[in-house]
């Protein structure tokens, strides 16, 4: 009977003491496995145990090797269009050990700043886009935009599925053919996309 204090040990020795009967012999409790080993109050089954040491966690400091600083003032402004200037203060609003990190892996620290600065830009357009109506602008016809039916060689057209603007989609390849077949249609199935054309 298991009980408060019962331990259960995990070891590849007792896979096959699986419980085959409980009973009792001369006044004298007994348990039967499986694998035909029986063990009484008085006559336990010996088997020799060794105790496993977990490995020690090893843990190595590595030197920090400093390595040579491409110009990442230039690149940042290169790709993300803003000025030499403005990288350069963006640079300095940083912290001190964020700074010092470009020393020991000089192309993660480069790919991060720049991940991080287009980010903000992204971020930045997103919550300050402004539209505006302009009055002497030209008025587009919705009907011209998105005719109710549109001409296009029959041989390239697929169904567009319930999504689509219209009830078929051009295509010009397998791969565009693969895409809406394979990526678009069950996006859609799961409720991800919305509307395509």
């Amino acid at each position: 009977m298991l009980g408060p204090g019962t331990v259960f040990i995990k070891d590849d020795r007792l896979r096959g003491f699986k419980v085959l009967h409980l009973g009792m012999e001369h006044g004298e409790p007994y348990v039967k496995f499986t694998n035909e080993v029986s063990v009484k109050k008085f006559e336990p089954y010996k088997f020799h145990a060794e105790r496993a040491e977990k490995p020690k966690k090893q843990i190595e400091q590595a030197d920090k090797t400093t390595y040579p600083i491409p110009d990442f003032i230039t690149r940042t402004a290169n790709e993300t269009k803003l000025t030499k200037k403005t990288i350069v203060e963006i640079f300095k609003g940083m912290r001190a050990e964020q700074k010092e990190n470009i020393f020991f892996n000089p192309e993660g620290w480069i790919s991060e700043f720049l991940s991080q600065i287009k980010i903000t830009l992204s971020d930045h357009i997103v919550d300050n886009i402004e539209f505006e109506i302009d009055e002497n602008a030209e008025i587009y016809d919705s009907e011209e935009l998105f005719p109710e039916m549109v001409k296009q060689p029959q041989r390239e057209l697929i169904e567009a599925g319930v999504a689509g603007l219209y009830d078929k989609v051009q295509v010009d390849s397998d791969v565009e053919r693969d895409f809406i077949q394979n990526l678009v249609r069950p996006d859609v199935e799961k409720d991800n996309t919305i509307l395509y054309f």
